[in-house]
């Protein structure tokens, strides 16, 4: 690694104190960066997690018909109703594909 190339060239030209003046303090920074980084990811996946769970719930909840039609106008529906609606898309259009290469 680099770190690694660093500490090399550090003890191969004696220069010790570059050491406490460029490597110790970019080392310092890299740290920051990845744990900022990995909380970052942690807090995005906490939400999706959650979303999904949410997700899921109402689907399920729609499939039994347990849904009153009132809350079926709510954000999570407009979602679900969004991904079908992407799902037939999608398959439109491959079924559309597979047609010209039948012709």
């Amino acid at each position: 690694s680099l770190w690694e190339e660093a500490l090399r060239l550090i003890y191969k030209y004696n220069r010790l104190d570059i050491l406490e003046t460029n490597l110790r303090p970019s080392i310092l920074e890299a740290q920051r960066n990845h744990l900022e980084f990995l909380d970052s990811q942690r807090t995005m996946f906490t939400r999706y997690k959650k979303r999904l769970s949410v997700v899921r719930e109402l689907k399920e909840k729609a499939r039994q018909g347990l849904l009153d039609e009132e809350a079926q106008e709510g954000p999570e529906t407009d979602l679900i109703s969004e991904t079908g609606r992407s799902i037939m898309t999608a398959s439109e259009g491959s079924s559309k594909y597979t047609h010209r290469s039948e012709e």
